[in-house]
């Protein structure tokens, strides 16, 4: 999967300029390959590798990124521990909280898969050159 070489440069500089955001209360910090890594491992925990619970998946990663890197480091080799702490955190939140969460979500993921594809596929080259 490519991008468009014009909007993975835009994306590679909102990644490169963007730090911790505080969404409907929470400091969110971006995604890296270590939380992103840490996201599936929990998706795999729960049973949810598929996708198919959109709030496990929106409230989980929103979680992962609201903790403190230690807490996340501790937790890394048994993510199925993290899973009560992420129903927690559901069960004390708004459903709609979702909808304030998935922009900022879905910018990271946007900004992570710029970064893979210049990675992967050198980026940066001018295509019409």
């Amino acid at each position: 999967m490519d991008i468009d070489p014009e909007k993975r440069s835009g994306l590679l500089e909102q990644a490169a300029l963007a730090g911790e955001e505080e969404i409907g209360g929470l400091t969110l910090r971006p995604m890296t390959a270590a939380t992103w890594s840490l996201h599936q491992r929990i998706k795999r925990a729960a049973g949810e590798q598929d996708g198919d619970d959109w709030s496990f998946n929106i409230f989980s990663f929103v979680f992962i990124h609201s903790q403190p890197v230690s807490k996340l480091r501790a937790f890394y080799a048994r993510p199925e521990a993290l899973v009560a702490d992420i129903f927690d955190f559901m069960s004390e939140r708004q459903a709609a909280d979702a909808v304030l969460w998935k922009e900022w979500m879905e910018r990271q993921m946007q900004q992570f898969s710029a970064s893979m594809t210049q990675a992967i596929g050198g980026g940066g080259e001018d295509p019409k050159a």
